[in-house]
């Protein structure tokens, strides 16, 4: 029989190796995660102490991530993004509200049918991929062009249907926390990314959005958040066979940066990257005093 030990060690060897291989930490942090936890075990012999490093690091790195981006749209917001983008606060509060109805349509229509809000909650989220890769594919069909131009009444409609006949108020909770879910996804990653002019572009910078191959020109895509995440974003150019130039799943190389500053392409949007050795640093603590 395995000893509990050797059990944590092979669970802190797994996840350190895997959040190398995905390139979400390196060898320093991942060294610190190991050795934290190893030291948690036989202070405190937590079985799951790997599992629960890991948690509470997530856990303190959204939640810094989440109050740094909020201050960045209020407190700390300069003055010309404001006027920047014409438009733009309106187009987004759209964007949001035909979320949200959408999410309780689905959500109606998924507990009609199975019964289980938790199940409806994880459906609606990929019914909601499918219609938008049906609707690109049906674009240039009438019927399709109605159905995008009226999208909010549609909804609307249909919502006022579902809450009238069904009460649905398991509906309500989940379109609700997907709603925040999609702001909290959105206002983090405009907030740790950045526009940096081609010509000022270093080779390991991650890239925050892709860019495609059209008409033998370089287009940028830029990058879709939460539902239209992505690797939403990943599957639909390989499904609409869009041959990517750039990707937010790679660094820059030369050869991307030689490419991008011959093409019309004056600014890519980057990455920022946050030193995670800290959160791991609070998140061995964290556990220490919970345990």
């Amino acid at each position: 029989m395995i000893s509990p030990a050797l059990f944590v060690l092979a669970k802190a060897v797994f996840i350190c190796i895997l959040l190398v291989f995905l390139n979400v930490v390196g060898r320093k942090t991942a060294t610190l995660y190991f050795a934290g936890v190893m030291a948690l075990f036989f202070l405190k012999g937590n079985f799951y102490i790997a599992e629960t490093v890991l948690k509470n690091t997530v856990i303190l790195y959204f939640v810094f991530v989440f109050v740094y981006a909020i201050a960045k749209k209020t407190v700390l917001r300069k003055e010309e993004e404001q006027v920047k983008y014409p438009g733009k606060n309106r187009k987004q509060l759209e964007s949001y509200l035909l979320f949200f109805l959408a999410m309780f349509f689905y959500n109606s229509v998924l507990i009609i049918l199975f019964e289980s809000q938790k199940v409806s909650f994880l459906l609606s989220a990929v019914f909601f991929f499918f219609i938008e890769v049906l609707s690109q594919r049906l674009s240039r069909n009438k019927i399709m062009k109605l159905f995008g131009a009226n999208k909010i009444l549609f909804y609307f409609l249909a919502d006022i249907y579902f809450f009238a006949a069904n009460y649905s108020m398991g509906s309500l909770d989940n379109a609700l926390i997907l709603l925040f879910l999609l702001f909290a996804f959105n206002i983090i990653t405009d907030s740790f990314a950045i526009w940096c002019p081609t010509g000022e572009l270093l080779v390991g910078m991650i890239p925050a959005e892709f860019v495609v191959k059209k008409n033998r020109k370089l287009v940028k895509q830029n990058i879709p958040l939460f539902i239209n995440s992505i690797f939403r974003q990943k599957i639909m150019n390989n499904y609409f066979e869009k041959k990517e130039m750039i990707s937010p799943f790679r660094p820059l190389t030369c050869r991307d940066i030689d490419k991008l500053k011959a093409s019309e392409i004056e600014t890519l949007k980057i990455q920022k990257t946050i030193n995670l050795s800290i959160f791991v640093i609070f998140g061995i603590a964290l556990s220490y005093l919970l345990f």
